[in-house]
Protein backbone atom coordinates (compact mmCIF):
# COMPACT_ATOMS: atom_id res chain seq x y z
CA UNK A 1 0.00 0.00 0.00
CA UNK A 2 0.71 3.78 -0.45
CA UNK A 3 0.17 6.09 2.27
CA UNK A 4 -1.27 5.11 5.58
CA UNK A 5 -1.67 1.44 5.92
CA UNK A 6 -3.26 1.41 9.55
CA UNK A 7 -5.43 4.15 7.84
CA UNK A 8 -6.34 1.68 4.85
CA UNK A 9 -6.99 -1.10 7.13
CA UNK A 10 -9.48 0.76 9.57
CA UNK A 11 -11.16 1.84 6.84
CA UNK A 12 -11.19 -1.62 5.90
CA UNK A 13 -12.35 -2.96 9.41
CA UNK A 14 -15.15 -0.19 9.73
CA UNK A 15 -16.43 -1.16 5.59
CA UNK A 16 -16.78 -4.79 6.45
CA UNK A 17 -18.55 -4.06 9.95
CA UNK A 18 -21.48 -2.00 8.09
CA UNK A 19 -21.51 -3.05 4.75
CA UNK A 20 -20.93 0.13 3.68
CA UNK A 21 -18.54 2.94 2.94
CA UNK A 22 -19.41 6.32 2.55
CA UNK A 23 -17.85 8.60 -0.14
CA UNK A 24 -15.25 10.70 2.10
CA UNK A 25 -14.49 7.08 3.18
CA UNK A 26 -13.71 5.97 -0.01
CA UNK A 27 -11.55 8.86 -0.93
CA UNK A 28 -9.65 8.51 2.64
CA UNK A 29 -8.95 4.64 1.36
CA UNK A 30 -7.60 5.78 -2.34
CA UNK A 31 -5.50 8.66 -0.95
CA UNK A 32 -4.06 6.22 1.61
CA UNK A 33 -3.56 3.48 -0.77
CA UNK A 34 -2.36 5.25 -4.19
CA UNK A 35 -2.66 9.01 -4.35
CA UNK A 36 -2.15 8.93 -7.89
CA UNK A 37 -5.84 8.63 -9.21
CA UNK A 38 -6.86 12.14 -7.56
CA UNK A 39 -3.88 13.92 -7.12
CA UNK A 40 -3.18 17.11 -9.16
CA UNK A 41 -7.25 17.44 -9.84
CA UNK A 42 -6.83 14.71 -12.30
CA UNK A 43 -9.86 12.55 -10.69
CA UNK A 44 -12.30 12.60 -8.61
CA UNK A 45 -14.03 10.14 -6.60
CA UNK A 46 -17.55 10.37 -8.27
CA UNK A 47 -15.87 10.31 -11.55
CA UNK A 48 -13.96 7.08 -10.68
CA UNK A 49 -16.76 5.75 -9.48
CA UNK A 50 -19.23 6.86 -12.52
CA UNK A 51 -16.41 5.43 -14.95
CA UNK A 52 -15.86 1.73 -13.46
CA UNK A 53 -19.54 2.25 -12.70
CA UNK A 54 -19.94 1.71 -9.28
CA UNK A 55 -23.17 3.31 -7.42
CA UNK A 56 -23.21 5.66 -5.34
CA UNK A 57 -26.46 5.33 -2.79
CA UNK A 58 -28.43 7.31 -0.68
CA UNK A 59 -28.45 5.79 3.19
CA UNK A 60 -30.15 7.11 5.82
CA UNK A 61 -29.91 5.50 9.93
CA UNK A 62 -32.57 3.63 10.60
CA UNK A 63 -35.36 5.80 12.06
CA UNK A 64 -36.20 6.03 15.63
CA UNK A 65 -39.21 7.08 18.00
CA UNK A 66 -39.26 10.46 17.18
CA UNK A 67 -37.58 10.99 14.52
CA UNK A 68 -39.30 13.22 11.79
CA UNK A 69 -36.26 13.72 9.55
CA UNK A 70 -33.12 12.10 8.53
CA UNK A 71 -30.13 13.00 7.12
CA UNK A 72 -28.70 11.18 4.01
CA UNK A 73 -25.15 9.90 3.26
CA UNK A 74 -23.93 8.77 -0.31
CA UNK A 75 -22.03 5.46 0.20
CA UNK A 76 -21.78 2.42 -1.81
CA UNK A 77 -21.59 -1.15 -0.58
CA UNK A 78 -18.41 -3.07 0.84
CA UNK A 79 -18.74 -5.38 -2.19
CA UNK A 80 -18.51 -2.32 -4.90
CA UNK A 81 -15.85 -0.81 -2.98
CA UNK A 82 -14.06 -4.01 -3.56
CA UNK A 83 -14.71 -4.26 -6.67
CA UNK A 84 -13.52 -0.57 -7.62
CA UNK A 85 -10.15 -1.64 -5.46
CA UNK A 86 -10.09 -4.53 -7.90
CA UNK A 87 -10.90 -2.73 -10.91
CA UNK A 88 -7.81 0.05 -10.24
CA UNK A 89 -5.50 -2.57 -9.11
CA UNK A 90 -5.88 -4.12 -12.79
CA UNK A 91 -5.32 -0.58 -14.02
CA UNK A 92 -2.29 -0.81 -12.70
CA UNK A 93 -2.49 1.19 -9.72
CA UNK A 94 -0.92 0.14 -6.69
CA UNK A 95 -3.59 -0.41 -4.61
CA UNK A 96 -4.22 -3.81 -2.42
CA UNK A 97 -7.92 -4.86 -2.55
CA UNK A 98 -6.91 -8.18 -0.82
CA UNK A 99 -7.12 -7.34 2.77
CA UNK A 100 -11.13 -5.90 1.86
CA UNK A 101 -11.59 -8.85 -0.55
CA UNK A 102 -10.13 -11.92 2.26
CA UNK A 103 -12.48 -9.85 5.01
CA UNK A 104 -15.65 -10.19 2.38
CA UNK A 105 -15.17 -13.61 1.03
CA UNK A 106 -16.48 -15.41 4.27
CA UNK A 107 -20.15 -13.98 4.24
CA UNK A 108 -20.43 -14.70 0.15
CA UNK A 109 -19.78 -18.66 0.67
CA UNK A 110 -23.21 -18.88 2.18
CA UNK A 111 -24.97 -17.24 -0.63
CA UNK A 112 -26.58 -18.99 -3.60
CA UNK A 113 -26.35 -15.77 -5.74
CA UNK A 114 -23.65 -13.71 -6.43
CA UNK A 115 -23.72 -9.77 -8.19
CA UNK A 116 -21.26 -8.81 -10.36
CA UNK A 117 -19.15 -7.04 -7.27
CA UNK A 118 -19.63 -10.28 -5.44
CA UNK A 119 -18.04 -12.17 -8.51
CA UNK A 120 -14.98 -10.30 -9.01
CA UNK A 121 -13.97 -10.73 -5.21
CA UNK A 122 -15.22 -14.41 -5.17
CA UNK A 123 -12.35 -14.73 -8.31
CA UNK A 124 -10.38 -12.17 -6.48
CA UNK A 125 -7.57 -14.75 -5.89
CA UNK A 126 -7.35 -16.62 -8.73
CA UNK A 127 -7.35 -13.79 -11.11
CA UNK A 128 -5.51 -11.03 -9.43
CA UNK A 129 -2.72 -9.78 -12.16
CA UNK A 130 -4.35 -12.16 -14.58
CA UNK A 131 -7.29 -10.03 -16.12
CA UNK A 132 -7.22 -9.37 -19.64
CA UNK A 133 -5.78 -6.19 -20.86
CA UNK A 134 -7.88 -3.42 -19.84
CA UNK A 135 -9.25 -0.71 -22.46
CA UNK A 136 -9.70 3.16 -22.92
CA UNK A 137 -9.61 4.11 -26.34
CA UNK A 138 -11.91 7.06 -28.34
CA UNK A 139 -12.91 4.90 -31.41
CA UNK A 140 -12.59 1.06 -32.86
CA UNK A 141 -8.52 -0.41 -32.86
CA UNK A 142 -7.99 0.60 -36.40
CA UNK A 143 -8.00 4.32 -35.53
CA UNK A 144 -5.94 4.50 -32.94
CA UNK A 145 -2.24 5.10 -34.51
CA UNK A 146 0.54 3.87 -32.51
CA UNK A 147 2.08 3.31 -29.46
CA UNK A 148 3.71 6.36 -28.26
CA UNK A 149 4.86 5.80 -24.53
CA UNK A 150 4.44 2.77 -22.57
CA UNK A 151 5.55 1.85 -18.85
CA UNK A 152 5.69 -0.48 -15.97
CA UNK A 153 4.70 0.13 -13.08
CA UNK A 154 5.99 -1.51 -9.85
CA UNK A 155 3.29 -4.34 -9.71
CA UNK A 156 4.37 -5.20 -13.24
CA UNK A 157 1.68 -3.70 -15.11
CA UNK A 158 2.47 -2.49 -18.53
CA UNK A 159 0.95 0.49 -19.68
CA UNK A 160 0.69 1.80 -23.56
CA UNK A 161 -0.51 5.13 -24.57
CA UNK A 162 -1.72 5.41 -28.07
CA UNK A 163 -1.72 9.04 -30.08
CA UNK A 164 -2.74 9.78 -33.70
CA UNK A 165 -0.75 11.49 -35.99
CA UNK A 166 -1.87 15.37 -34.41
CA UNK A 167 -0.44 13.63 -31.03
CA UNK A 168 -3.78 13.53 -29.52
CA UNK A 169 -4.07 10.20 -27.27
CA UNK A 170 -6.17 7.94 -29.08
CA UNK A 171 -6.24 5.15 -26.55
CA UNK A 172 -4.40 3.16 -23.53
CA UNK A 173 -4.16 -0.29 -22.90
CA UNK A 174 -3.36 -1.79 -19.80
CA UNK A 175 -1.73 -5.48 -19.34
CA UNK A 176 -1.53 -7.75 -16.24
CA UNK A 177 1.88 -9.27 -15.60
CA UNK A 178 0.35 -12.60 -15.52
CA UNK A 179 -1.95 -12.28 -18.27
CA UNK A 180 -1.43 -14.69 -21.63
CA UNK A 181 -2.85 -14.50 -25.09
CA UNK A 182 -5.82 -16.86 -25.14
CA UNK A 183 -5.98 -17.87 -21.79
CA UNK A 184 -9.66 -18.66 -19.93
CA UNK A 185 -10.53 -16.56 -17.41
CA UNK A 186 -13.34 -17.36 -15.01
CA UNK A 187 -15.11 -14.52 -15.54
Amino acid sequence: MGGSDSEAAEIYRQTVASGWASYIRVESLLIATDPRPLGFGALTVRELLVAFEIPLQWTYRRPRRGDDGMIGVEMVTAADLAHLLILLEATGFTIDPTPLCEALRPQLRTREHLTAAELAIWWHPKERHRSAPKVLATGPRGTWGTPGHDLITATGYRADLFRDVAGNATALTVSAPKWRPGRRLAA
